[in-house]
């Protein structure tokens, strides 16, 4: 099981979300990331300007990266899809 560390970024994005039904997803699918960080939908960015990873949820990204050495999952931000989504 991997730890789950946020990003202040993450935590105001996650605080941010339009509703609690929404929140509620991607509390569980970041919950289901520890569990398996690489698992079926996980895309790995082939430019990583941001984040070496991505997880959709609905019109939302959950963009992160893996350390397996320590073990951790760091979440470093939520964003909703549009054309700005993976620009820093």
């Amino acid at each position: 099981m991997y730890a789950i560390l946020y990003s202040k970024q993450a935590e105001k994005s996650f605080l941010k979300l339009s509703d609690k039904k929404t929140r509620l997803r991607v509390k569980k699918t970041v919950d289901s990331l520890s569990q398996d960080p690489r698992k079926i939908g996980v895309i790995k960015l082939k430019v990583t300007v941001i984040a070496p990873y991505r997880y959709c949820v609905g019109n939302y990204r959950i963009l992160f990266d893996v350390d397996d050495e320590k073990r951790q999952i760091l979440i470093y931000d939520i964003r909703k899809r549009d054309e700005e989504t993976y620009r820093f």
